[in-house]
């Protein structure tokens, strides 16, 4: 895990990058790919069948003092792909108020999805480290968004070793010390930012969002 005085920052941008300003305490549907319905700061999505999203669910719906039947009846409708809310208003209420005095369960939750990020984190620092490399907080936090977004690094780790990742546009090796700057251009060179330039503003103020909680010596 990286060092505790960044995960704070990290999470920040996490979030921001995520639902913004907006509570995790409450449904959330993204309309992409095949995402069902979400919640928590790391959108636990109901469709991506992660055991631990759907467990948290039904705990905070059990504590709610919704039936079996119902909290079936919620996931069957919330774990498929959707394009917006299939739930009623009174079922929306309903859930959205289970997920607020379930915020504990909603936190642990996201926590976890975390974990899973500063795993792939500790990968990176690791191989920039056996290339005689080191990467800065806020290259971190460029490296944390698009881990979250793309999955386990494959071609990032590649890069940080100082091979070629083979993305849209060639990229020179990275420096000794992998700032901001050179991440954010390792991630401007993939297909995805390739393909939507526009989604970098998002991503940048995401990290900045971060970058006001990391520690003045980072």
């Amino acid at each position: 895990m990286p060092e505790a005085r960044l995960i704070a920052a990290i999470s920040a941008a996490l979030r921001m990058h995520e639902i913004g300003t907006k509570s995790p305490y409450q449904l959330y549907f993204a309309a992409k790919g095949k995402s069902g319905g979400s919640f928590g700061f790391m959108q636990g999505d109901l469709a991506a069948g992660q055991d631990i999203v759907t467990k948290t669910f039904r705990q905070i719906l059990a504590d709610a003092d919704a039936s079996k039947a119902d909290i079936q009846r919620y996931l069957d409708k919330l774990s498929v792909h959707l394009i917006g809310n299939p739930l009623s208003s009174a079922d929306t209420k309903f859930v959205n108020n289970a997920l607020k005095t379930g915020s504990a369960k909603v936190d642990a939750m996201d926590q976890a999805i975390a974990a899973d990020v500063y795993s792939d984190l500790d990968k990176c620092i690791e191989a920039a480290a056996k290339a005689h490399r080191k990467i800065s907080a806020k290259a971190l936090l460029y490296a944390a968004l698009w881990i979250n977004m793309s999955g386990h690094p494959s071609k990032l780790l590649t890069w940080l070793k100082g091979d070629d990742p083979h993305l849209q546009h060639p990229l020179p090796k990275p420096p000794q010390l992998v700032g901001g700057s050179d991440m954010r251009g390792y991630l401007m060179a993939t297909d995805y930012y390739t393909s939507n330039p526009g989604n970098a503003a998002h991503l940048d103020q995401s990290v900045q969002a971060g970058a006001l909680l990391l520690p003045a010596d980072t």
